[in-house]
């Protein structure tokens, strides 16, 4: 009789965060990282929030010459990401090397509205062998949970599409779950950011 494989779930304190913090801002035209919004910066949000999670570990990876603006906390961990013009990738590799545990979940500071639901339910749907996102409109979006299986791939990345060449290799092993669109808002562009400013005034 065939046996049926083993599912090895992750828990929070076996997964660590990397907070990827180290672009260009380009399309936005100034920082994202202070951009204000609700009383925080968006760097600021991100990092309460992933606090809030109890990740076994959280690493910050930023541009050395963002660091002078910041007060961080002293439980997370700091890389200085020196080549962040070569893309995206190089945050995912220094992010990859720092992992501890089962687990790695890679997110980015431009979205504000990402709640802590949204960071569990990757934490719980998450296995050493898979690959779990949220989707927006049908669409995979971030944040993404690798399984420690993957470790390896992420520390090979190269490019500007980061994790998700990793990602986009094992369709078979993707595990994800609908979100409404608004949580996972990226805001990339002064527009994005003057629509998220006026919504968050109505609600």
């Amino acid at each position: 009789m065939q046996q049926s494989k083993e599912v090895i779930p992750t828990k929070k304190a076996d997964v660590t965060a990397v907070i990827m913090a180290s672009g260009h801002s380009s399309r936005m035209q100034q920082n994202k990282l202070f951009l204000p919004f609700q009383e925080a910066t968006f760097l600021e949000r991100t990092i309460q929030l992933v606090q809030s999670v109890g990740f076994g570990k959280v690493v910050l990876v930023i541009k050395p010459e963002d660091l002078g603006h910041l007060k961080i906390p002293k439980q997370v961990v700091v890389i200085e990401n020196n080549a962040s013009d070569r893309g995206q990738s190089a945050s995912v590799r220094l992010g990859t090397a720092q992992v501890e545990g089962q687990g790695v979940i890679f997110l980015t500071a431009d979205q504000p509205l990402l709640t802590r639901d949204i960071l569990m339910t990757l934490i719980k749907k998450g296995e050493v062998d898979k690959i779990v996102f949220p989707t927006r409109e049908a669409q995979p979006a971030t944040p993404i949970f690798f399984g420690s299986h993957y470790f390896d791939e992420l520390l090979r990345v190269t490019g500007d599409r980061g994790g998700r060449q990793v990602r986009d290799r094992f369709p078979n092993n993707w595990l994800t779950f609908p979100v409404a669109s608004r949580l996972l808002m990226d805001v990339d562009t002064p527009e994005d950011y003057q629509n998220l400013l006026e919504e968050s005034s109505v609600t």
